[in-house]
């Protein structure tokens, strides 16, 4: 009985077509390239500049309770993401646990499940594939070197700009 090795095979090739996308992702790693993309920094920055020219430091209290809400999004999104990983291994334990029975119901007239668990091995094992395409693509667009967001980084125009750039990463992580 080769169901084992067959599941094994799949699952392998999609983290073998994770790593090849993740080679591409141009930094150490993922969270540091996020974390150069996202510059977290930046929001104590502008909300300090926005408190020189003011008296009164309404714009850095904005900075902050918008620096506050797309930081606890960006958790939460990764908190997520985190979960979809766990449950991505439990299900692999699972469908190599019942990978036997779903290849013996091949040749079973009624209760044929090959095709319900197929699809599941597959859906799950292309789940960290898509996972670092969309960072990936996310990574592109946060690049510092011509990517679409820099001109919200330049400096000088303004704490409302400098604060577009990390809300519009924040919501591209949220459809990743």
């Amino acid at each position: 009985n080769f169901s084992l090795f067959f599941t094994k095979v799949i699952i392998d090739a999609g983290n073998v077509l994770a790593v090849g996308i993740m080679s591409f992702i141009a930094t150490d790693s993922v969270s540091a390239g996020l974390v150069g993309a996202f510059k977290h920094q930046n929001f104590l920055t502008i909300a300090a500049d926005s408190v020189v020219g003011n008296s009164d430091g309404l714009n850095a209290i904005i900075v902050f309770l918008v620096a506050s809400v797309v930081s606890g999004y960006a958790a939460y999104i990764f908190f997520k993401m985190a979960l979809l990983f766990i449950g991505r291994l439990v299900a692999f334990w699972g469908l190599m646990i019942i990978s036997p029975f779903a290849f013996i119901s091949t040749a079973m007239p009624k209760g044929n499940i090959f095709g319900k668990w197929f699809d599941t091995l597959l859906a799950q094992a292309f789940v960290a594939p898509l996972f670092l395409f969309f960072v990936y693509l996310i990574m592109m667009a946060t690049q510092s070197g011509g990517g679409i967001l820099t001109s919200f980084s330049v400096p000088g125009t303004g704490w409302f700009n400098s604060l577009l750039g990390p809300v519009i990463v924040a919501i591209i992580l949220c459809f990743a």
